[in-house]
């Protein structure tokens, strides 16, 4: 059975942050240092494009539908700015996404009612009723997924470059000035009409085909909410787990759903939760959680070694941060809180943290391939066969 490898907690980074404190003559309550570790996270996480950050997102394009025809009621039907259709049926899995056009509008769908009836969004709908009449339903825009900060080039099925990227005002122009579909022409990234925080690709034109569409992105990490030092709700409690299953059955435990994907330690004792491996009471085996049946019954991401019965646990966030990153937040930890508590180490806490961060900078490079200065490009192989031409990209 492979080692689970060693991830950073919350738990870890507080009891650090706690005995940093303490060393430097500082010592914070809880609050502060949970204060000072999220805006670390936040800090450290921004200050690079970090390659461990590197994610992909796979949507699918959905063909425009322009079977049947429809008719739009602004006051009289059973609902506010119904739009009927007739001849087809609307798809409630991706109809509250899409927009519609008939005659020389394009207007949103606001929500999906039944099979034949939407209602239309109260800024874009028509101001009079519009008559039996042709139309185009398409999505202008797709969802991205909620921890998308930014994006290389979307790659189609049967392309690895797809479109050029501009400004979004550009492709709602288009949508409102042409009505053809095709693959897609340009795109951009915004915000979605309808999940503050969120980003969607806007795309032009509409896909005149269902198919899928890949997109390198870089993430968002995990956020840190547990702690696990919250004794009714992240140890509270005893688990019983069983060698070679993932069920974690618990007493008088207080799981909840928000608690999927974060890290179970299992203890070695009824009376102490588990602490990390260099202080007092080690864990003994440590899962991320898959799921959350109850309160009192969860699943892991992998079975444990050894049966245990009425041990102390301990359940706390993962630090969302690749291993050559743990020093340079620790110090970017200590530096935040000697500033607030405006501590006489806060220069030198400065200092610890710029410099451990520039060594992660440096760790940070995942290929062996050979970095060349200057401008890109071929060059001669000999000096003789560029006697005609002078070299480029050197000084």
């Amino acid at each position: 059975m492979a080692v689970a490898p060693y991830v950073f907690t919350f738990t870890d980074v507080l009891d650090s942050v706690d005995y940093s404190t303490r060393n430097m003559g500082i010592g914070a309550d809880l609050t502060l240092r949970r204060q000072a570790i999220r805006a670390a996270y936040r800090e450290v996480v921004g200050a690079r494009e970090w390659s461990f950050l590197g994610s992909n997102a796979r949507i699918t394009l959905r063909a425009a539908q322009t079977t049947g025809t429809v008719v739009y009621d602004k006051t009289g039907g059973t609902y506010e700015r119904q739009l009927t259709l007739t001849g087809a049926t609307f798809d409630s899995a991706w109809v509250k996404d899409a927009s519609v056009r008939f005659g020389d509008i394009v207007c949103d769908i606001e929500d999906y009612k039944t099979t034949t009836v939407v209602t239309l969004d109260a800024t874009m709908a028509p101001i009079a009723d519009v008559a039996s009449t042709t139309y185009s339903l398409f999505p202008r825009w797709y969802r991205l997924p909620t921890d998308f900060v930014s994006a290389d080039v979307p790659m189609a099925e049967d392309s690895w470059i797809t479109g050029t990227q501009v400004p979004k005002a550009q492709v709602e122009r288009l949508l409102r000035s042409t009505d053809y579909t095709g693959d897609i022409g340009c795109y951009s990234f915004g915000a979605p009409l309808d999940l503050l925080g969120a980003m969607a690709l806007y795309i032009h034109p509409p896909s005149d085909e269902t198919k899928t569409l890949d997109i390198p992105y870089t993430r968002r990490p995990r956020d840190i909410i547990y702690t696990g030092m919250d004794s009714n709700l992240d140890f509270v409690g005893t688990i019983a787990v069983t060698g070679d299953s993932a069920t974690v059955t618990g007493t008088s435990t207080a799981f909840e759903s928000g608690m999927v994907n974060s890290i179970l330690r299992i203890g070695k004792s009824a009376t102490y939760a588990p602490t990390g491996l260099d202080d007092a009471y080690p864990y003994a085996e440590q899962r991320v959680i898959k799921s959350v049946e109850n309160a009192a019954s969860l699943t892991l991401d992998a079975v444990v070694v050894t049966s245990r019965s009425g041990m102390k646990y301990r359940i706390a966030d993962p630090i969302d941060m690749d291993v050559i990153l743990y020093d340079a937040f620790l110090r970017c930890c200590d530096m935040h809180l000697a500033r607030v508590l405006r501590a006489k180490s806060y220069r030198q806490a400065k200092q610890d943290y710029e410099e451990a961060l520039f060594k992660a900078k440096e760790a940070d490079c995942r290929g062996v391939q050979p970095v060349i200065a200057g401008a890109a490009g071929p060059y001669p192989r000999r000096l003789i066969d560029g006697s005609s031409r002078p070299l480029t990209g050197y000084s």
